[in-house]
């Protein structure tokens, strides 16, 4: 008896639907050497590949909002900065910081702080382009990244409408809430050439934005 190599296959349903399995078989020989039957072995790995897809999930993206992480933001990163100096295109990052947050989780509860996030990821999704990024980096921050902009001036309208987007109510049962949020801009290739640079750019404009006075993006003007 001689062992097949394993292998991963598609198995068919009796409705027709297909499923993963896994593959092993058996040859058998008579003292002649030769082939008696093969004996084959099916073993449906439906249950193991929905584990290893959520786990690839859970590695790259946030549990609550489901958007992209800090290690798949990074990743994003690395490709705009690819294309950017191949094509010489310019690309942008958005660094958000929610004002009053804090406030809110306190008096409303971390449940209704838990739902307003979702909401807010929601919103920013719906409102970016296709090939725009945004990231849950800590509690409530976020990095936007906004590729193939022409000028400055685009990153300042998008960051405007960033700002308009979060501030609109929440509604929370009987409760309206309103947050605000402070945006700060780095721009490539004018404020670094590397992800490092410019997140660090964009957090430091973002900590001036809130210092002016938050609900505000930074630096209004080059």
């Amino acid at each position: 008896m001689h062992e097949l190599k394993d292998v991963e296959v598609f198995g068919i349903h009796c409705s027709g639907a297909t499923f993963p399995a896994h593959f092993s078989g058996s040859a058998m020989y008579d003292d002649s050497g030769n082939l008696e039957g093969i004996i084959c072995v099916f073993n449906d790995i439906t249950a193991m590949k929905e584990t290893e897809n959520k786990l690839k999930i859970l590695a790259h993206h946030d549990p609550l909002t489901g958007l992209p992480n800090r290690n798949l933001f990074f990743d994003r990163v690395e490709q705009a900065l690819h294309d950017g100096l191949r094509h010489g295109r310019t690309f942008a990052l958005l660094y958000l910081d929610l004002d009053n947050f804090k406030p809110l989780n306190d008096t409303l509860g971390h449940e209704v702080g838990d739902k307003a996030l979702c909401e807010i990821s929601s919103r920013l999704k719906n409102s970016l382009r296709a090939d725009d990024t945004v990231a849950r980096v800590g509690g409530d921050e976020f990095i936007i990244i906004l590729n193939a902009l022409n000028c400055a001036d685009d990153a300042r309208t998008l960051a405007q409408n960033v700002i308009e987007v979060i501030t609109q109510p929440f509604v929370f049962g009987h409760l309206s809430h309103v947050l605000g949020v402070s945006v700060g801009i780095s721009l490539f290739p004018n404020d670094g050439t590397s992800a490092d640079t410019l997140i660090a750019t964009a957090d430091r404009a973002m900590y001036q934005a809130k210092e002016n006075g938050g609900n505000a993006f930074y630096p209004q003007a080059d």
